[in-house]
């Protein structure tokens, strides 16, 4: 792989050009959205979808639901046509589970805390609730 290979570009696109694959395995529920749609307010919209040839949605659906919502009418994409329909399948499900990991207990709340105390910052838009920062506190208190 060169690294030509690995660098994609990213276009704006018109909402409504984009389709969410219609047997997308991930779920994302309305406490997600609401997180992400605060995380693109926050921060903007730092992570691009990935697209095929045709606009469907191979990775990004909550980014694009939380974009929906926010009413924005074009976003961040990055078109993949060099995959093949297994690859996108493939990725679709990789891009989700790749992911996941186990959190350091000791250094989030080290972060969390430095965030909530030095700056002020609100912790919701880190992505944690209330139950998950009450559980982190009595893990590492």
């Amino acid at each position: 792989m060169s690294d030509e290979d690995i660098v994609s570009d990213v276009e704006v696109v018109e909402i409504s050009s984009l389709t969410p694959y219609v047997n997308n395995p991930k779920k994302h529920p309305e406490s997600q959205i609401d997180k992400l749609k605060g995380s693109i307010k926050e921060f903007g919209f730092t992570v691009p979808m990935v697209v095929d040839e045709e606009g469907t949605i191979i990775a990004g659906h909550g980014r694009f639901e939380a974009a929906k919502q926010l009413g924005m009418e074009k976003v961040p994409v990055i078109e993949r046509s060099d995959l093949s329909e297994a690859q996108a399948k493939a990725f679709r499900l990789a891009d989700n589970k790749i992911a996941e990991s186990e959190w350091d207990d000791d250094a989030l709340s080290v972060e969390l805390e430095s965030l909530d105390e030095d700056f002020d910052f609100d912790l919701d838009l880190t992505g944690f609730d209330e139950v998950e920062l009450d559980e982190l506190d009595n893990k590492v208190n």
